[in-house]
């Protein structure tokens, strides 16, 4: 289950990692609560981030993202889009 979260250090995917974390399963479904360090891209914060994966066909999948939108962050994103 973890794979699906892990995914997000990977270089070629921005680079941010998690540094601590907690998964409640429930049947076929878990949400998964962590504090991640976004990538240097992102303005390399630590974040709380919420996801909810479910076992899908035997794989579990992410089908929820959520997280903390710190000043960093918005900046980069403002950057990426153009506004700033």
């Amino acid at each position: 289950m973890w794979d699906v979260s892990l995914q997000f250090g990977r270089a070629d995917r921005g680079g941010s990692k998690i540094i601590k974390g907690r998964v409640h399963v429930r049947g076929d479904l878990a949400p998964v609560a962590v504090v991640c360090q976004s990538a240097q891209a992102w303005g390399a914060e630590r974040l709380r981030c919420t996801h909810v994966v479910e076992r899908i066909d035997g794989t579990w999948k992410m089908v929820h993202h959520h997280a903390d939108v710190g000043p960093a962050k918005a900046a980069a994103l403002e950057k990426m889009i153009g506004g700033g």
